[in-house]
């Protein structure tokens, strides 16, 4: 997992073109699965929203994932934030009613305010992760 959202980000487009957030793919997967995406605009909209986590997993049980993007692509935002919780050990499995979530958490490091928390059911992260992939633009081999 590590391995493919830090390459992931490293070697997209370097443009913002490359990211869609609102791309038809990512909103059918979401609508199908019921998977939510809040992108708000900063950190501390998003540490409000994800003040109750236990609320939170009760009313989203089929997943969310929440981010700060400051104006700029949040898609590429989400996918960097995703990346640093890899990088900094935020990603872990967690058990919500009997059902398994993949945990992502990115908290800003001076203020240690999260700027995403992801909470995507154990069973959706693969294809999830591979609707995103699928919809991002890479450089041909040189």
């Amino acid at each position: 997992m590590f391995r493919s959202i830090v390459l992931l980000f490293e070697i997209a487009e370097p443009d913002d073109d490359a990211f869609d957030l609102y791309n038809s793919g990512i909103k059918n997967h979401c609508e199908t699965s019921k998977l939510e995406i809040f992108p708000l605009n900063t950190v501390d909209e998003v540490a409000t929203f994800c003040k109750d986590e236990n609320a939170l997993q009760k009313k989203h049980p089929s997943g969310l994932v929440v981010f700060s993007h400051s104006g700029r692509n949040q898609l590429r935002q989400m996918i960097r934030h995703m990346r640093n919780a890899c990088s900094h050990a935020g990603v872990r499995i967690v058990d919500s009613a009997g059902k398994e979530y993949v945990r992502f958490e990115a908290r800003d490091p001076g203020n240690k305010k999260t700027k995403l928390l992801a909470l995507i059911p154990r069973e959706d992260f693969e294809p999830f992760w591979n609707t995103v992939l699928n919809t991002l633009k890479f450089s041909p081999k040189q």
